[in-house]
């Protein structure tokens, strides 16, 4: 008996669809391992999301039979005019508003702890983006299930980005990764390496080396 293959769609990013980026950035990444006391991880992972969103104009999943979310690319358009900067400052206001509510009903565990990590998050996020105004665009989210890789779909998402760039009349793009992740993606692509840095929160943190990376790509207008 043949085994028909799963079918997966490309799709624009919808609210529905948020608890199920948390489960994939949750079954991925470990964010919630530092935190104390704390009932429901995926508190964590919702929020977390919600944070790539506010700034993120370009916005595509990936998602299986089931309307399960199986990768997903958001990006920003970095100086997208007052207006658009105001809506997403809101939207940023909102989300810093939810994490309030969430710290206060005690989502978060131990508050001390999840102030601790709050703040470590901010400092190697700014790490990161420390030369994002040398850039038009960032990937503040990019995520695909292990199941997809391998499979070109990756590829798919950061085309499309790459093209809402070039509409855009963007002309470059950077991220930032760490060590642990599968940055050697971003060399394939196409991405260079721009700089580097060093945070004790990161893979490896107790050794000298940069484990902090910052990648560029460069958009080529046709």
């Amino acid at each position: 008996m043949e085994v028909s293959e799963i079918s997966y769609e490309i799709k624009k990013y919808s609210k529905k669809y948020l608890k199920s980026c948390a489960k994939l950035v949750l079954n991925t990444w470990d964010f919630h391992s530092g935190f104390v006391g704390v009932k429901d991880n995926l508190d964590i992972y919702i929020t977390y999301v919600k944070e790539c969103l506010d700034y993120s104009i370009h916005r595509e999943i990936i998602v299986n039979e089931n309307d399960e979310v199986c990768g997903l690319l958001f990006g920003s358009i970095e100086n997208n005019g007052i207006i658009e900067n105001m809506k997403c400052k809101v939207s940023s206001l909102f989300t810093s508003m939810y994490q309030l509510s969430l710290w206060g009903l005690g989502k978060f565990g131990n508050r001390k702890v999840a102030r601790q990590i709050a703040a470590t998050h901010r400092r190697v996020d700014c790490l990161g983006e420390e030369q994002s105004d040398l850039f038009d665009g960032e990937v503040n989210l990019f995520i695909v299930s292990k199941e997809l890789r391998g499979k070109k779909y990756g590829y798919q998402l950061m085309n499309d980005y790459v093209e809402f760039c070039k509409v855009n009349q963007m002309k470059s793009i950077f991220l930032w990764t760490e060590l642990s992740c599968t940055y050697t993606f971003y060399e394939r692509y196409g991405f260079q390496r721009y700089s580097t840095f060093h945070d004790k929160s990161l893979t490896d943190g107790k050794k000298s080396k940069d484990n902090g990376f910052v990648y560029c790509f460069k958009i080529e207008q046709e």
